[in-house]
């Protein structure tokens, strides 16, 4: 009996210190870090994995560029120039499912969701037509022609895959409907426009007011729905707050129910679209590609040659970590593994 009771009480010590061990314990962070370092020469990069947990490095590719992750089916987007662009979408263990050849002046290329439909702006040369191209399947057309690059911004597909947001410097933004092949037609400035995660589009005009006590210009942003009938209408992005919004700095959460906003000072705000409340997380300065690690619980970001966590919940950085060779990170992505 006297055994029996004191086995008990080492097997209750034991589950205690695992527990008690456990809470001392970090968090295991979930996914795997990739990131871009810039080569000698243009489109000349390598793409290295980052285990965010214990910080270690695998090469993934190199002498490529990166152009970005295509959500539906886990692979990357990448290219390597030669004579012509020659892409690929290859998954993390290294498995390419698709390639394809663009001319060497094609310039911002984009897939849809699925990989499926491709656009792309093409640039014919002094002098000559700039065109938004769209390769969907074995047929490809021209829908937008300028008379040079600069004037045309493509800004990519909706969430969905059904739409794509395009546009001219004339202050005009298009938006493609894949399924009914309509064109609908915005008086927007089209470098200002981005989807939401709800296939809503979300705009910025310039405004001047007083801004944290200084007279300055800045952006209200405000969100329509492109194929509703009452296109016209327009919603204010954060209501009752004047922020300083310029939208290559708001990046949507995994879930859609959140954003966060680097705003005027590199103040971190995270937005929750349900309540419409707009909280201050922290002040990083010099703060550059945020992005949501997969359960939306942390934020990684980069700063030289370092890639910070942030823990959305305490505020506080979790965990600091570096780029192999401390080469300098200009691209940073957080995907699921």
């Amino acid at each position: 009996m006297y055994k029996l009771l004191r086995l008990s009480i080492v097997i209750a010590l034991g589950v205690c210190i695992i527990f008690f061990a456990r809470g001392l314990l970090p968090p295991k962070l979930s996914g795997v870090i990739i990131y871009a370092t810039r080569g000698e020469k243009l489109w000349n990069d390598t793409i290295t994995t980052l285990d965010p947990n214990t910080g270690s490095t695998q090469l993934l590719a190199e002498k490529t560029a990166l152009s970005g992750w295509v959500s539906n089916i886990q692979e990357l987007l990448t290219f390597r120039a030669t004579d012509a662009l020659h892409f690929q979408l290859v998954s993390l263990d290294h498995q390419v499912s698709k390639t394809f050849t663009l001319s060497e002046r094609s310039y911002v290329v984009s897939t849809d969701p699925d990989g499926q439909k491709i656009a792309y702006l093409q640039d014919l040369g002094p002098g000559k037509s700039s065109d938004i191209m769209l390769i969907d399947g074995e047929s490809s057309r021209s829908l937008l022609t300028a008379e040079s690059y600069e004037y045309l911004w493509l800004k990519g597909w909706s969430p969905s895959g059904r739409l794509l947001l395009y546009g001219s410097g004339d202050n005009t933004t298009y938006v493609f409907d894949s399924v009914s092949q309509h064109i609908y037609e915005f008086p927007i400035n089209a470098r200002r426009v981005m989807w939401t995660p709800g296939n809503l589009i979300l705009y910025s005009e310039k405004a001047k007011g007083n801004l944290q006590g200084q007279f300055i210009e800045y952006m209200h942003s405000y969100i329509i729905d492109p194929l509703s009938d009452k296109q016209n209408q327009k919603e204010l992005f954060i209501p009752d707050f004047e922020l300083d919004l310029w939208l290559h700095n708001v990046i949507w959460s995994n879930d859609g129910h959140k954003a966060a906003i680097v705003s005027y000072g590199d103040v971190i705000y995270i937005y929750d679209m349900a309540s419409h409340q707009l909280k201050q997380i922290v002040k990083l300065d010099g703060v550059k590609n945020l992005t949501w690690s997969p359960d939306d619980k942390y934020l990684a970001y980069q700063d030289g040659t370092t890639i910070g966590i942030l823990d959305i919940g305490s505020k506080q950085i979790f965990r600091r970590l570096y780029a192999a060779d401390l080469q300098e990170v200009y691209k940073l992505l957080w995907v699921a593994n």
